[in-house]
């Protein structure tokens, strides 16, 4: 098929070659970014393999291993445009389309699609995404080498594309520099009444603000401090490139509408749910500076993209207030942003609802909305809003509102509002039995409205199930018990309440339902996402969720992995140079990996003693011991290193790993995704040099502690 000729070649020599549009003037631009060999290996297999590339593609739809795989093939990152009503604006520069999942989404919609991409092998995936449409053309080069057509687009498009504008910047130019100029270069390629819509993370998104690694550098805080630039200290970071750490720049709200008066653009926010990168809903700028916006905020709290974290601070409850405080945009996890030279009236056209809710449901085009000025709920398809769904309420969520009660007013409030709430189910069961069949009976979307009264809107879809109002109730307190109990067991204790069957039996005695036999009288089978994270679900039974701890559901077989590198130079390691054994962490095994005959000769080795999988509950560990040892030809072991410490005297290099203390041992805390701690060979006997190495950790849980 002959491939598009993209608008950018008006302005630039560009050559096609398998499947992709070159400059010619260079054949290699300097562009180094990458998500990992073996990661955009395992994406192109996926789409290869694909006979259905669309952007609802079954086969590309999960479930994934792998954050990378799941960013750049799961459907719901179209959900970030989806609510965007571009209009007669067709033709479409993108710049940084990584592995093509917004470019699809864009020619699917039969948009005229320029997709800039500046590495070689993710524009290469983004192209054979995009093979079989007409209307795409992947250019593969650094955005800042090409010269824009002057009024040449509608709009421009920037994805999670702008905190990297420092990092490929001319040299002493900065972040905050080299970002004017991309968009100064932006608005001259537009048409008139033409767009740029930006997708970022926020510097001081609440996530952020309680603790969780930065997106980009898995550090606590460093954005919320303000980023490294202004001390004398060179040497931070040894893994990679010092210029790509130190250039890296997300902005706050003030930050980005400072930039947008600087260039002359009108700009308005909003606010994907949980964050832009696989958004679940979407707020306007207006709807988020209401109360009301907790209605959304609760479903789709903040989640971490560098791995879990144990929030530093209550973050439903922060959530809550901020949204009480009419300032939940500012503090969002990050932004949506549509500027135009024409002015803010426009704005309004393009986003012309409060909010979308693609209701949770992974791949759906479909959901609810809000328009502007209306107070009805509508249906959302592809099309935009359709056929009214139910009337909107004012109003707070149930789970929300006993979380706030048990702060304030203790076990005996919350269960007083546990209680009443199956009173208004019961009477909804009895007085609107039609409507009972129909409602929403999920304490997350039931509102208590401002009079007082539970509201239980209209569930999206029809219910395979009409569970009685006490049964209902009864799942309703499981899932608060394991979603949000360790929320308030952290705020104020535990009462006395040490599984979640204790909690269970007292909220059901204040209820009127006595304390019987609690678990048997469960007409549902609850549920829990046990992984929280790539679709991984299981099914714990009613009886097996009781016996959990009351602060919070455990993974009692949680797989962890042990992962071994060597290498010959400080920062090149791959998954080829490795082993590796995946361990349960109940029973505090002795973890021991013996390296193959061709690491014999190595000069560093990297140690990760868990990998990519942490839940909440697993993020502390005691290191009891760390060994290596050298292996004979008869196979005796010979002592060439044992520590029960790990400090800069040890270990060169650690990295998502804090050293802390308990009693007189070492406690570890893994604060990324991929804690990990290096050591430098050389320093032993150089006859263990020449053999075969066995790598041995012992740690202790905090089950066992």
């Amino acid at each position: 098929m002959p491939q598009k000729k993209p608008a950018l070649i008006s302005e630039n020599r560009l050559l096609s070659r398998d499947g992709l549009w070159h400059p010619v003037e260079s054949s290699r631009n300097g562009f180094t970014y990458t998500d990992g060999g073996l990661e955009e290996h395992a994406i192109k297999d996926r789409i290869y393999s694909a006979r259905d590339r669309s952007i609802r593609s079954q086969e590309l739809s999960g479930p994934y291993n792998s954050w990378a795989l799941q960013y750049h093939l799961s459907p719901e990152r179209a959900n970030l445009l989806r609510p965007l009503r571009f209009g007669r604006r067709k033709r479409i520069l993108e710049v940084g389309c990584g592995c093509g999942a917004i470019t699809r989404y864009l020619g699917e919609q039969g948009y005229q699609v320029d997709a800039v991409e500046g590495s070689e092998e993710r524009a290469g995936i983004a192209a054979l995404r995009c093979s079989d449409l007409d209307s795409v053309s992947i250019v593969c080069a650094n955005i800042s080498t090409l010269s824009l057509p002057p009024e040449g687009y509608d709009v421009v498009v920037f994805v999670g594309v702008l905190e990297y504008a420092g990092v490929y910047a001319p040299e002493g130019v900065s972040p905050e520099q080299e970002i004017h100029r991309i968009l100064t270069s932006a608005i001259k390629a537009l048409r008139p009444d033409g767009l740029i819509v930006i997708a970022i993370e926020n510097r001081l998104g609440l996530k952020y603000l309680a603790g969780a690694p930065e997106d980009h550098l898995a550090r606590s805080w460093v954005g919320v401090a303000g980023y490294r630039g202004h001390s004398r200290i060179e040497e931070w970071d040894e893994k990679s490139d010092p210029q790509t750490r130190n250039n890296i720049r997300t902005l706050d709200q003030a930050g980005w509408q400072s930039l947008m008066d600087e260039v002359n653009l009108s700009c308005a926010f909003f606010y994907p749910l949980p964050d832009y990168k696989l958004p679940m809903a979407c707020l306007s700028e207006s709807f988020a500076q209401t109360p009301d916006c907790y209605q959304l905020a609760w479903q789709y709290p903040p989640v971490s993209r560098a791995g879990p974290w144990f929030p530093a601070i209550p973050i439903r409850v922060s959530q809550a207030g901020l949204a009480l405080g009419e300032s939940f945009g500012r503090f969002s996890d990050s932004f949506g942003i549509i500027a135009a030279p024409s002015g803010r009236a426009v704005l309004e056209e393009v986003l012309p609802y409060d909010y979308v809710n693609f209701l949770g449901i992974s791949g759906s085009a479909t959901g609810l909305c809000k328009l502007r000025h209306e107070g009805q709920i509508r249906h959302f398809d592809a099309k935009g809003h359709g056929d009214i769904h139910d009337q909107w309420v004012q109003g707070e969520p149930v789970e929300q509102h006993w979380l706030r009660v048990a702060c304030t007013e203790g076990y005996p409030g919350l269960f007083w509002a546990m209680a009443q709430y199956l009173t208004d189910l019961q009477a909804l069961y009895v007085t609107e039995p039609d409507r009972y069949r129909c409602a929403e009976l999920s304490p997350t979307k039931a509102l208590i409205d401002r009079r007082d009264r539970c509201w239980f809107p209209v569930r999206y879809g029809a219910s395979a199930t009409n569970p009685l109002p006490e049964a209902s109730w009864k799942n309703a307190v499981l899932g608060f018990a394991s979603e949000i109990g360790q929320e308030v067991c952290r705020m104020i204790g535990k009462g006395g309440y040490e599984t979640v069957a204790d909690f269970f039996q007292q909220a059901s005695t204040a209820a009127g339902l006595g304390q019987g036999d609690t678990g048997n009288t469960l007409e549902m089978n609850w549920q829990f996402n046990v992984g929280r994270e790539n679709h991984a679900y299981e099914v714990v039974q009613t009886q097996e969720a009781l016996s959990m701890p009351w602060q919070g559901a455990i993974n009692t077989n949680q797989v962890l992995r042990f992962q071994v590198y060597w290498s010959g130079s400080q920062e090149a390691y791959s998954e080829e140079d490795s082993v590796w054994l995946d361990y349960n962490p109940n029973g505090n095994p002795a973890l021991c990996l013996e390296l193959p005959s061709e690491s014999v000769g190595l000069r560093y080795l990297r140690i990760d003693p868990v990998d990519h999988n942490l839940g909440d509950t697993d993020r502390f560990a005691v290191l009891e011991e760390v060994a290596i040892e050298a292996k004979q030809e008869d196979g005796a072991l010979v002592n060439l290193f044992r520590t029960d410490v790990i400090d800069d005297k040890t270990s060169f290099y650690t990295q998502d790993l804090q050293l802390g203390t308990l009693g007189n041992q070492q406690l570890l805390h893994f604060t990324g995704p991929d804690p990990q701690f290096r050591f430098a060979i050389d320093r032993f006997p150089e006859e263990a040099q020449k053999l075969p190495l066995v790598v041995t950790v012992k740690l202790a849980w905090p089950a066992t502690f």
